[in-house]
């Protein structure tokens, strides 16, 4: 799962300073590259040293399943292969992420919609050398095979314990878990750490981000978000945020863009109408109880907009996520909009 095929950035500053080892153990550092990305790992007064290898074992595992880009991962056959299907699902990592995106598609009325791929792809997005921009007949086309929802271009079964049976109705229809699987990966790490019984930990991947307890300042973890600039060699932080026992994931187009014709072009696409969005959403931040829903839902609201996602929430107090939202009034003027937990989580002062 490489970052390339991220339909929306996340960027984030981890605000303290990491050395792979400090002294007294007062934390553990492991840092390294997955999915196109780099991650790293806080351990926070570990009770016991973490192999990192068992955290790359993991992350093979996970990039076996779900990368598009490798050639020998399950999704990756499944997109090619225009029949039936009956696979071995190592830990159930594929079943998991799906049912996991087949409850934010249809929670989101399809803004989030792994079976968008195609589309990205005719638009070559993560393409440089594609100058050609899809005339609307070509999308329109697309569009006739971009729907998740079961029993219409693919049909899903879980026959038994880690066996799955899988149908492409429309060979042409394929899936992509970029917009949840690095978030989901967060997931399964922490699910790891947990069961070592590691109580205080920061991990990341490619910007999204979980904690438990304390950092090794004794404190709640403290996240940085961006500000929303263009600039990529010029970074400034809009809003800190001090957390605990949370995921927290941003999403935003105002770097994640290409320039064709004269006009720019987000790099998020809306699965609805098959073009890039084009409203005045510039970042949208979301916390919640789990990455893979905080990743997931901060790519939906990418799509959505802002007054639609204000809506959202305010109809889905049981998801018990928070949301800040940057954007652009008519003026070009840069406002915002904070849940009211989101907002309590940013003045908090430790």
């Amino acid at each position: 799962m490489q970052n390339l095929l991220r339909i929306s950035i996340v960027t984030f500053f981890f605000l303290f300073g990491c050395s792979e080892i400090k002294k007294e153990n007062k934390k553990q550092v492991i840092s390294g590259y997955t999915q196109g990305t780099t991650y790293t790992i806080i351990l926070s007064n570990p009770i016991k040293k973490v192999p990192k290898k068992a955290v790359e074992e993991l992350l093979i595992n996970l990039d076996n399943s779900l990368s598009n880009y490798n050639s020998n991962s399950l999704i990756y056959k499944l997109n090619q292969n225009n029949g039936d299907s009956v696979f071995y699902d190592k830990n159930d990592l594929f079943k998991t992420c799906y049912t996991k995106s087949q409850q934010i598609f249809k929670l989101t009325n399809g803004a989030f919609d792994p079976s968008v791929h195609p589309l990205v792809d005719i638009w070559g997005l993560f393409s440089k050398s594609n100058s050609i921009l899809p005339d609307s007949l070509a999308i329109d086309s697309i569009l006739n095979f971009v729907n998740f929802k079961p029993n219409i271009f693919h049909r899903y079964k879980s026959i038994s314990k880690n066996k799955i049976f899988y149908k492409k109705i429309d060979k042409r229809f394929k899936i992509d878990f970029n917009a949840i699987a690095q978030g989901f990966t967060v997931d399964i790490i922490a699910n790891y750490l947990d069961q070592l019984n590691i109580k205080n930990y920061y991990i990341e991947i490619g910007g999204e981000i979980i904690v438990k307890g304390k950092n090794p300042e004794g404190n709640k973890w403290k996240i940085g978000i961006d500000k929303p600039i263009e600039n990529l060699n010029k970074r400034e932080l809009n809003k800190i945020i001090s957390i605990s026992n949370k995921a927290i994931a941003t999403s935003g187009n105002y770097r994640k863009f290409y320039v064709k014709n004269g006009k720019k072009y987000a790099h998020t696409i809306n699965p609805k109408i098959g073009y890039p969005v084009t409203h005045n959403l510039l970042s949208a931040t979301v916390i919640a109880d789990n990455c893979a829903l905080a990743d997931a839902f901060a790519t939906a609201f990418m799509v959505m907009g802002v007054s639609k996602s204000i809506d959202f929430l305010e109809n889905h107090p049981e998801l018990n996520i928070e949301a800040y939202f940057i954007f652009e009034n008519k003026e070009n003027i840069l406002e915002e909009y904070l849940t009211k937990g989101m907002n309590e989580f940013t003045n908090q002062t430790n």
